[in-house]
């Protein structure tokens, strides 16, 4: 899913960040307007939004918490996974204390 929103994006003349915990499957993506990063850190640093795309709860929490990303204060983080309502939660109380808006797509 992550993979086809961020092709759309590029299409439409978006400057993107990406990150992906298997870089070989976005390689082919890099062009003036998309920028690779090998940590979610540094693909978020300098960005208006970041936007999660992930399967697992155990993977979103390595990827947002234990990986520091929410420590850079993204305005807006957008998670459109199958994250459970327990870390959906956290989640959103973690980006509320950091004052910035966490936003979940059903």
């Amino acid at each position: 899913m992550g993979r086809g929103m961020a092709v759309n994006l590029a299409k439409a003349g978006h400057s993107l960040r990406l990150y992906t915990r298997n870089l070989s499957k976005i390689q082919d993506l890099k062009k003036d307007n998309v920028q690779i990063f090998d940590s979610p850190v540094e693909a978020a640093k300098n960005s208006d939004l970041v936007v999660l795309c992930l399967t697992e709860d155990q993977i979103v929490e390595k990827e947002t918490i234990s990986s520091g990303l929410l420590d850079t204060k993204p305005p807006i983080l957008i998670d459109c996974g199958t994250t459970s309502l327990s870390l959906t939660l956290k989640l959103s109380k973690l980006c509320s204390e950091k004052k910035f808006v966490f936003m979940i797509l059903l």
